[in-house]
């Protein structure tokens, strides 16, 4: 039977702490806090009122730090809350993929064909395959991290900035989180100030 979650967005808040209980270790309240990056006080509360609510329960009282259990009715909450949280997810991924296309598309609407992408990760995996499906062609992928420098991505190497003068791009799209002011003054002034930085 389902759980009816009273505020998904705050019941979510419970969910770290939950995974961290079910595991079934004796922690105290300090550590759990510091493993999750929150007050012990917060954790205080949370437990106090998933007790109070009959999700978890005390294995062993006598014994410091408490084992706490999670009960059934806990269990189902926190498959619940995991759920709400994948769905979420999967919506934001949509959003996402959709606003990249949108911004793929209006680059191509301008001409603009080939592309560098500056910066590794979740974004540059989906403006890359987003890209081959609208006709774009992604002729290289830079970042300014020397530890992702080498690393294969999409079936390219990522290289540093310097490379983009020797790709030839029309543009290069920041899929990365750095302003694109940024992006021209570590290029310097020649490269920068004659190819468009887009932002997504």
């Amino acid at each position: 039977m389902a759980t009816i979650l009273k505020d998904p967005t705050g019941d979510l808040r419970d969910l770290p702490v939950l995974e961290s209980l079910r595991a079934g270790r004796n922690v105290s309240q300090r550590t759990l806090g510091e493993r999750l990056g929150v007050a012990p006080s917060q954790v205080n509360r949370c437990i106090q009122r998933l007790l109070k609510e009959g999700l978890v329960r005390v294995v062993d009282a006598s014994v410091r730090p408490f084992a706490y259990r999670l009960t059934t009715a806990g269990e189902a909450y926190r498959r619940d809350l995991l759920r709400l949280r994948l769905e979420t997810l999967a919506g934001s991924l949509r959003e996402m993929k959709e606003h990249v296309r949108s911004c793929l598309r209006e680059i191509a609407g301008r001409g603009m064909r080939r592309l560098v992408l500056y910066g590794t990760g979740e974004v540059m995996d989906v403006a890359l395959s987003l890209a081959l499906t609208l006709g774009l062609e992604v002729v290289g992928i830079v970042d300014d991290d020397p530890m992702k420098q080498g690393e294969g991505r999409g079936g390219m190497t990522v290289q540093s900035p310097g490379a983009i003068r020797n790709l030839d791009p029309d543009a290069i799209l920041l899929t990365g989180f750095h302003p694109p002011g940024e992006i021209r003054e570590r290029m310097g002034n020649g490269l920068a100030f004659s190819l468009p930085v887009l932002e997504l």
